[in-house]
């Protein structure tokens, strides 16, 4: 029997899905619309205080290292933590980002040490091969003139620098960004299918860092956090992963300021080496006793195809809208890079 598109049996479900769109596109676009202003605000502030001199050519707006990666902890907390609550609220919807997922029983997903552990490092070899992914891809971009964005360090070689840095670049991050997709985008999506959840979220999660390098790191990064979170059932195994990636990165960069840049480049690719080998190891071991953090569960098949969900996703004009302006600022971050702004 044929059905009009407005009715039938999956009509109610891809509503469903396109509402749910439309609340990832438009906590997504609140969040790019801080990305691009929430800096500047809390600088323009800072200036009518007296704290900042927004004339000052050191690049910290004359307030230091310290002050001014305070100043962006202040923006970054801002740009990541408003646009699930609001646009849950705009949508008039009751979301719990730190809740346990539906569908997933204390019996089924209790944790174990043994479980979660080499988990994490399986999940930290993803993000080793995405380091090494990146720079393949920083090489193949290369022979067509598209180079990588020189991203500023605020790591100064002392402790309290390092500690700082890892507070601001680990531990908020670890904590707000997957508030953000595993927390709210990947519980709204999971209902439709894990797979199709935990790559969605990822593909906006890289797209979120907004160069055309990162993307694909990120991507990876975001593969593993959401399969940790779903087999978990909880957001903050996601969070420790993400936390001890961006942690990891921060401990080898303060060592290198230490070494020469040979010496650092050994270390780097010593550690990154022990870290896939030893998640690789982590990943056997858990199948090898097909533990339940990688047994298949029986889950009822996805009420409707792929290409249905996909259709009802970008049928949402909110959440194609942020795809699109995502997208027009990873191309702006290319062609400013291009022309010298990131050499």
């Amino acid at each position: 029997m044929e059905y009009p598109n407005n009715s039938g049996p999956g009509y109610g479900r891809r509503m469903a899905l396109r509402q749910d769109a439309a609340f990832i596109g438009a906590a997504f676009l609140l969040m790019l619309a801080l990305l691009q202003t929430a800096l500047t605000v809390v600088l323009l502030l800072l200036a009518v205080l007296g704290v900042a001199d927004l004339q000052a050519a050191d690049g910290r707006y004359g307030m230091g290292d310290f002050g001014f990666l305070t100043a962006y902890m202040a923006a970054y907390i801002l740009i990541m933590a408003l646009p699930g609550p609001l646009a849950a609220l705009f949508t008039q919807r009751k979301i719990h980002p730190l809740s346990r997922y539906d569908g997933y029983n204390t019996e089924d997903t209790a944790l174990r040490f043994s479980s979660l552990f080499p988990a994490l490092l399986g999940g930290l070899a993803i993000c080793v091969l995405a380091n090494f992914v990146t720079s393949y891809l920083m090489a193949f971009f290369g022979l067509f003139g598209i180079r990588q964005p020189k991203l500023p360090s605020y790591l100064e070689p002392t402790v309290p620098s390092l500690l700082y840095n890892i507070l601001i670049f680990a531990v908020l991050p670890g904590i707000l960004e997957e508030l953000l997709f595993r927390g709210y985008f990947l519980r709204v999506l999971r209902p439709y299918g894990g797979r199709f959840a935990i790559v969605t979220t990822a593909l906006l999660f890289g797209l979120m860092h907004g160069n055309i390098l990162q993307i694909p790191f990120a991507f990876l990064v975001g593969l593993a956090c959401g399969w940790l979170a779903l087999r978990t059932g909880r957001v903050w195994p996601a969070m420790l992963l993400h936390f001890l990636n961006n942690f990891m990165a921060q401990v080898l960069q303060y060592v290198g300021m230490r070494q020469t840049v040979e010496q650092s480049q050994k270390t780097l690719l010593i550690v990154f080496c022990a870290v896939g080998i030893l998640g690789l190891i982590a990943l056997l071991f858990l199948y090898a006793r097909n533990d339940p953090m990688v047994r298949d569960k029986a889950n009822p098949p996805p009420a409707m195809s792929l290409g249905e969900r996909v259709g009802a996703l970008f049928s949402s004009a909110l959440f194609l809208s942020a795809i699109v302006v995502a997208v027009f600022f990873t191309m702006l971050s290319v062609l400013t890079t291009q022309m010298g702004g990131g050499a």
